[in-house]
């Protein structure tokens, strides 16, 4: 089965409720497709606007990243730095067009925790040190 796309609409004009998107830590090539509007109306985007993610992550370590846009859809795919630390990213789409930005929008990433912390003594089973254990303890 593959992994479909989270689709998103998304706002340019502050002062709107922002949009949480949900993801699981460390989960890398999600793909996010922000479709822009400009109040109630698709957002106009002009030909040449390039599009960055901008996120702060809950360790107040930031990332940028490049992202797609065609028509008002931005595409994201999400790399490691922006879903490793769980909690709430604060995260910017911005477009620029000839070095200027010509809009910023705001959303959040919740990142949920892994069941499996990255640092985690990753065993196969317990359960025959268990069983050798519980045999030296009932010959004593």
């Amino acid at each position: 089965m593959a992994i479909q796309a989270q689709k998103i609409k998304l706002n340019m004009v502050p002062g709107g409720i922002i949009p949480v998107v949900h993801l699981s830590q460390n989960d890398i090539g999600r793909v996010l497709q922000f479709e822009l509007y400009d109040g109630v109306s698709a957002a106009s985007i002009t030909t040449g606007t390039t599009v960055t993610v901008e996120g702060t992550k809950p360790d107040r370590h930031a990332f940028q990243y490049s992202a797609t846009i065609s028509g008002n859809v931005v595409t994201v795919d999400t790399v490691q730095q922006m879903v490793i630390v769980p909690g709430t990213v604060e995260c910017t789409l911005s477009l620029t067009y000839n070095s200027q930005v010509i809009g910023t929008a705001l959303f959040f990433m919740e990142v949920e925790r892994s069941g499996l912390d990255m640092s985690a003594d990753v065993s196969d089973t317990e359960l025959p040190a268990l069983m050798d254990l519980a045999r030296a303890n009932a010959e004593r």
